[in-house]
Parts: structure tokens; sequence; C-alpha cells
């Protein structure tokens, strides 16, 4: 590549290190805010979102109907999943999609973080999504978490309308837990007064 634009071979190795570096970099500094975003989540009293999917969807204003800005209108938190702190996490099996990793990581992390809630950015017939969004409802087992699933002709207010259900879904999740903690019988707790089937909204 760097000879048809008329570079030789040093200059295209010195050029690849030095944007290797910036990437390292940029890298450590996500992460680094990262851990910063989810401390400050654990503190919040109100519940904090992660935005999870493809960051070229999913951060972009002209793909994401301003949804991240709908939560942060209302005072809520919003951390965009490729600063947490997941690199510790595993490699998930089966999956072969880089940004699939990157959201499983993140996914598998927030599952154990209780005040982070996912909202989900798909679009329709997505074919990796439809095979990690099977993988995000078995990571997340009971607690809940949003999957709006876009198009150019979703209406803004369907979004808004499933964006509240899942903040009131959220409150009355948190409440139980509060209950559980308190009761200190998590396992019965979780049987009789949490519903077996997952709190899940997805827009269509």
């Amino acid at each position: 590549m760097a000879a048809k634009f008329g570079f030789g071979e040093n200059e295209a190795r010195e050029a690849f290190s030095c944007a290797y570096e910036k990437q390292m970099e940029c890298f450590h500094k996500f992460s680094e805010l990262g851990k910063i975003a989810v401390e400050d989540a654990r503190q919040a009293k109100r519940p904090v979102i992660a935005i999870l999917g493809r960051p070229y969807n999913s951060f972009s204003l002209d793909a994401n109907m301003g949804i991240p800005r709908k939560y942060t209108s209302c005072g809520y938190t919003v951390i965009p999943f490729d600063i947490l702190p997941f690199e510790d996490q595993g490699i998930y099996p089966n999956m072969y999609w880089y940004y699939g990793q990157q959201d499983m990581k993140a996914a598998t992390f927030i599952k154990n973080e209780d005040n982070i809630f996912i909202t989900y950015i798909s679009n329709f017939s997505c074919a990796p999504d439809s095979f990690m969004l099977h993988y995000l409802k078995w990571i997340m087992g009971i607690k809940p978490f949003l999957i709006l699933e876009l198009d150019s002709h979703t209406a803004d207010a369907g979004v808004d309308t499933r964006i509240e259900a899942f903040l009131d879904i959220i409150e009355g999740y948190r409440s139980k837990l509060t209950d559980i903690r308190m009761n200190d019988t998590i396992t019965v707790c979780v049987s009789s007064t949490i519903p077996t089937k997952r709190f899940i909204l997805k827009i269509v």
C-alpha cells in the first residue's frame, strides 16, 4: 500500500509504529476514563446507562436517533461501551466479529455492576446481532436491558415510550434487589418475588 502512494518500506514501518502507539495510547485513556465512569456509577443514586452496539451506528447522531441524549436530557448518565474496563473479560466462545467480542465483554462486565444497565442499539436484518442478542440474553439473566432495533422508519415517539418503560422496569428491579439484600435470602426472594422471565424490551 505504501509503495502505491510512493513511500518506501522504512517510511511505512515508521508510520505504522507511530499509528499503533497512538492507538494503544487512546485505548489506555479510554480504559482510565471508563474506570472513573464505573466508580461514579457505583456511587450514583440514579441508574447509569451503558450504550452497546457498533460504534458507527450506536454513537453516530445520524444513526442512533439521539438515544444517548434522550437519557442525558432526563438526568441519566450514559457510558459508551468501548471505554469500559473489560480487558480482563474472557473471549466469548463462538463469537467471530470484533465488535461482537467487545459488546459481549462489556455485557459480561456490566452483568456484575448493580447500577449500570444496557441499552443495545441494533438495526433490522443485522446478521451478527441475530446471534449477539441471544448471547446478551444468556449473559444478563434476570437483569433488565433494552434492545432498540432501528431503521429509517422507526418513530421517535416509539423510542421515547420504550426508554421510559425501561427506566420504570429498572426502578422496579432495583427495589427488589434492595429487598433481597435486606432480607439476606437471595435464593428464596429471587424465586418468589422476581419473575423468572427476563426483563427485556424490544422495539419492533
